[in-house]
């Protein structure tokens, strides 16, 4: 029902956007099918989604049934009961890696369809999400079958088996799913995916290490809320009341479940952001030999010294650990990109926070 109802709010709302929701001259309704689609796909940020995203493929394609030719829709089911089997034989004989791979070719191939002619161009959407959804589909299943039956395929048990040596450590979760069910457990299974897949990389590029791999392990835990209210997460130590000596408890994460487009559309984004920043606060305590000379980049004990420009956000305004945390959170989330402050940091304050992580690391 919670499905139904998101793709019937879209709907609704995109058809309320153009203004097309009678059909009373059918050469515009044509005509609007390549800014519809346009509409769409920026909508619920196609471009920057991964196989592991929010399935809106069945949307996008009860959109494409609406205000499409009829004629086009039938070509392309047509189309697709002749090729769709072969096609899914051959993707569940490849590796999920594969799988990812061919889903961001199809995906970018998907996105730059151009023709002038709106039969042609819906048929070939319609035939390029289909087989999205199924890749999508394919690479979930490969998933939940590791988690549920690891050796119910013995080839592919044994060819993990064979290149254990060569594979990435990560770090367990807690992913707590508990009276979860349907999309929301669905939602939650892609989450821990994504815990894994970032955790594995911190741990590839040297930022986490062996000691915090075992301090970390199955100390992350992943809680889910109802509703929209905004994802936040706690950083848990304990300190000795004698020695003062501190110990890592737990790091936990509370995401909330919401089904608007906007949230699911950048929630990968939201993920990463807001993990880097409770890991920032454990680096912070356990990691970092002198986060006293990040301390004093901006700080006199706890007098601010720069203005707004010598912070990441205004949350790192809150404190010392709060500033360390999203700065520490703003320089993974841009690794792997063009460093968009990096080559011209927007103040002398800034520059030195991100001096400081990269001396912190480099030995890495």
């Amino acid at each position: 029902m919670k499905k139904k109802y998101l793709s019937i709010l879209l709907l609704g709302t995109l058809l309320l956007h153009f203004g097309i929701g009678k059909a009373e001259n059918s050469d515009q309704k044509l005509d609007s099918i390549f800014e519809i689609q346009d509409y769409v796909e920026q909508t619920l940020n196609i471009k920057s989604s991964t196989i592991s995203s929010r399935n809106y493929f069945p949307l996008i394609k009860e959109i494409l049934e609406k205000k499409c030719p009829s004629e086009s829709i039938d070509e392309a089911k047509s189309t697709l009961e002749q090729t769709l089997p072969t096609r899914q034989e051959l993707i569940s004989q490849i590796s999920p890696n594969r799988i990812k791979y061919e889903f961001e070719k199809i995906k970018t191939s998907t996105l730059q369809i151009q023709t002038e002619n709106p039969t042609e161009f819906c048929k070939k959407k319609y035939i390029s999400y289909t087989f999205l959804e199924m890749m999508r589909n394919q690479n979930l299943s490969h998933y939940q079958n590791e988690q549920e039956h690891p050796a119910a395929n013995p080839r592919q048990s044994e060819r993990e088996n064979s290149t254990s040596q060569n594979q990435q450590p990560t770090i367990e979760v807690q992913n707590n799913t508990k009276n979860l069910s349907g999309e929301d457990l669905t939602f939650a299974e892609q989450t821990k995916q994504f815990a894994h897949e970032e955790l594995t990389n911190l741990l590839s590029l040297g930022i986490l290490n062996p000691h915090d791999q075992e301090t970390l392990n199955n100390h992350i835990e992943i809680n889910y809320l109802p509703g929209c209210k905004k994802t936040h997460g706690s950083f848990h130590i304990l300190q000795n009341k004698t020695t003062k000596e501190k110990k890592f408890k737990t790091l936990k994460l509370n995401i909330a479940i919401c089904n608007t487009p906007e949230y699911q559309a950048n929630y990968r984004t939201y993920f990463k952001q807001i993990l880097a920043h409770e890991l920032g606060h454990y680096i912070y305590f356990f990691r970092d030999q002198d986060p006293q000379a990040f301390d004093t980049i901006c700080r006199n004990n706890e007098q601010n010294t720069c203005n707004a420009k010598g912070f990441f956000s205004e949350y790192a305004q809150k404190s010392k650990e709060e500033d360390y945390a999203e700065s520490f959170a703003y320089r993974y989330k841009n690794l792997e990109k063009e460093k968009e402050f990096g080559s011209a940091p927007t103040s002398e304050a800034i520059y030195q926070k991100e001096n400081h992580f990269n001396q912190l690391f480099a030995s890495h």
